[in-house]
This record gives C-alpha cells, structure tokens and sequence, in this order.
C-alpha cells in the first residue's frame, strides 16, 4: 500500500494515517503487522546466512581442487625439468666424449704425421709441420 501511486508525493503522516485506516478497515492488528516484519526480516536473515555459507564453503572447496591442481603442476613440472635436465646431461656428456676424441685424433694425426716424415727425404721440417707439409714436400721430391 505504501508503494500505490495514490499515496506517491503526500507527506509522511497522510501515509501514516492512510495506512492506519486502512488496516482498521481491514480488521488488521498493528502488533500482526509488525510480528509479521520481525518473521520476515529474520527469514531474510537466516537465508543470507544460509547463502553466505553455501558461498563459503564453494569458495573453499574450489581452492582446495585448486591446491590439487597445483600440486599436480608442480609435480608434471618437475617430472619435465628433471626429464630436460637428462637431456641436458647427456648433451654435456657427448659434448666431453667428443672432445675426448679431437684430442685423441690430434694426437694420431701427429703420429701419422711423424711416421710419414721419416719416409720422406729432406728432413728437417719442424715436427709441429703436421702430415699436409710432409705430403707438400713429398709430392715436391717425386717431382723432382
């Protein structure tokens, strides 16, 4: 009633008394009226209660799947790096294996180097010369 577009713009006490006489038409108790208020309100606030729970216990379960969810990810996560690391490892490891093997051909090309060097007249040529020199002067003395 206090919403009707009759009673819109008049003052408050108008209001007061429209309503009044409306219930006493009506056969309604004030103290119903305002018993009734009191039931509604604390219905409205037993259900935000009610909702601000259920909100609360959403929110928590979401982030405890969320804590799971991390945990997972951290867990692939590390199976992955450690999985990269052994990539990494037996990059390094090949890297050394073939380092290893270029000081060892160095050190056969040197001893073939040295070997042809006997077989080949005009020594003298430093023993650092490496087998191209040794095949140079070689080729050169066949030309001769």
């Amino acid at each position: 009633m206090l919403n009707s577009s009759h009673l819109c713009g008049m003052p408050a006490e108008s209001k007061r008394a429209a309503l009044m006489m409306a219930l006493d038409a009506g056969g309604a108790k004030v103290e119903d009226i305002l018993q009734d208020a009191i039931v509604r309100q604390r219905v409205l606030h037993d259900y935000e209660e009610a909702r601000q729970r259920d909100l609360q216990n959403f929110d928590a379960a979401t982030q405890e799947q969320n804590r799971a969810i991390q945990a997972e990810m951290d867990r692939v996560t590390g199976q992955y790096m450690a999985r990269m690391q052994s990539h990494l490892d037996e990059v390094a490891r090949a890297q050394d294996n073939f380092r290893v093997w270029q000081k060892r051909k160095l050190q056969e090309a040197q001893r073939i180097a040295d070997a042809a060097d006997c077989c080949v007249p005009e020594a003298g040529t430093p023993a650092s010369a490496g087998l191209t020199v040794v095949l140079e002067r070689a080729s050169s003395a066949a030309a001769r």
